[in-house]
């Protein structure tokens, strides 16, 4: 009893944290706001909306991919269950508090074995295993491989920027060089040259009933439209000489007995045309001019149409003086 008085002297006892507790104050919790009809009936709906979604695979397989990660980062000695666990507690009694497997082969120093699990790789194909590590080995060993990590570093030291300034400019200088033939073309025409061979380009002619080449030499045309020349004259014998190869099998077929004017009445006479004795000759004017830029030869092609011929390439239009009024310039910009 006396024990008992003493204690009712002291006073309460402490709690947990240290404190007094306050048996005089009445603690009343808040009311829990119950769930009305309305909202209840709210709530299913849209869990039942929610369950009747048909997720897409894309969906399906990224939920199973976070499912895998937070299972391959989630420790096992963790987990409440684990606590539970028989086999962790058989460990216990065998000496394992965690960490690699195996003996420690210095006092302090980590385990030889590792200690984290073995990571997932999942396969997307149906190659066997070992098959990747096959292929890598094959690439090295055949260059393939250095070749292509050769081409992803220089893929990756590509510059935005830098490539589309780049395109820009090949689709640009593509542009000129189609319009120094276009300017070309229209030059030789207006100078009246009947150039052999133009029509070269239209399979529907014969190649026996296109004009002889022309023995004109190629130094004698202007520069401004000699490269078109060439190109033209190297187009059309180069037809030439597959019809006349084509011509020689066939007579090959014949007996042997015709001679040439047989074949020329069977119709089988093909005639051989000299090439232009200096279409293979080197030619210092031309290839200073083709070494210009395009945009240069164009405006070179460009000035010699209006200088000579009163003719605007932009306006397509021959003026009937060298003032050539209307017409509002020299380059295609102007004409924009």
């Amino acid at each position: 009893m006396a024990s008992g008085k003493e204690e009712n002297a002291k006073g309460p006892a402490p709690g947990p944290d240290g404190e007094e507790d306050d048996y005089m104050t009445m603690i009343i919790p808040d009311p829990v706001k119950k769930e009305t009809s309305l909202q209840r009936a709210t709530r299913l709906k849209r869990e039942a909306r929610e369950r009747g979604v048909i997720k897409s695979k894309a969906q399906l397989a990224k939920e199973a991919d976070e499912a895998r990660e937070k299972a391959l980062s989630t420790s096992l000695f963790d987990a409440p269950r684990t606590q539970q666990s028989k086999g962790l507690a058989m460990m216990a009694k065998m000496g394992f508090t965690g960490g690699g497997l195996g003996k420690q082969s210095a006092k302090g120093t980590p385990p030889a074995g590792i200690t984290e699990p073995i990571s997932v790789a999942v396969k997307d194909n149906r190659g066997g295993v070992g098959l990747d590590a096959e292929k890598r080995r094959r690439a090295e060993e055949s260059g393939e491989g250095q070749r292509a990590a050769k081409a992803a570093r220089l893929f990756e030291d590509i510059d935005p920027a830098t490539y589309r300034e780049r395109m820009s400019r090949e689709r640009q200088a593509e542009k000129w060089e189609r319009q120094v033939t276009a300017a070309q073309r229209v030059a030789a025409t207006l100078d009246g040259e009947n150039i052999p061979g133009e029509e070269a380009e239209d399979d529907e002619i014969p190649p026996a009933e296109r004009r002889p080449i022309s023995t004109r030499r190629l130094k004698s045309y202007p520069k401004e439209y000699r490269a078109y020349v060439r190109k033209v004259q190297e187009q059309d014998r180069l037809k030439r000489d597959r019809a006349l190869l084509a011509a020689r099998r066939h007579d090959r077929d014949l007996n042997g007995d015709e001679d040439n004017d047989d074949l020329t009445a069977l119709g089988k006479k093909v005639e051989e045309y000299v090439e232009a004795e200096d279409l293979d000759e080197s030619d210092e004017e031309l290839e200073e001019f083709t070494n210009l830029g395009a945009d240069e030869q164009l405006n070179s092609v460009v000035m010699y149409l209006r200088e000579k011929h009163n003719y605007c390439f932009w306006c397509k239009t021959a003026y009937p003086d060298r003032d050539m009024d209307g017409c509002p310039g020299t380059t295609e910009d102007d004409h924009d």
